[in-house]
């Protein structure tokens, strides 16, 4: 930000789109990696992956 700041020409502005926007993604990515870490069930879930599990076992028990 500091950069993009010190590169500014006269009478531009940092409050645009394009300076903010891969902080913006960062941080969604970073709360999403959380969400999926700490709260169970939060995107697939336990029952996905069982039922995953169980799909690829009777897969392999079939000639």
């Amino acid at each position: 930000m500091y950069l993009n700041y010190r590169e500014l020409e006269p009478g531009e502005t940092i409050w645009q789109l394009k300076y903010f926007l891969l902080p913006l993604v960062w941080g969604i990515a970073v709360v999403v990696s959380a969400m999926r870490t700490f709260i169970p069930g939060f995107m697939l879930g336990s029952n996905w992956e069982e039922k995953k599990i169980k799909k690829l076992m009777e897969k392999e028990k079939q000639p």
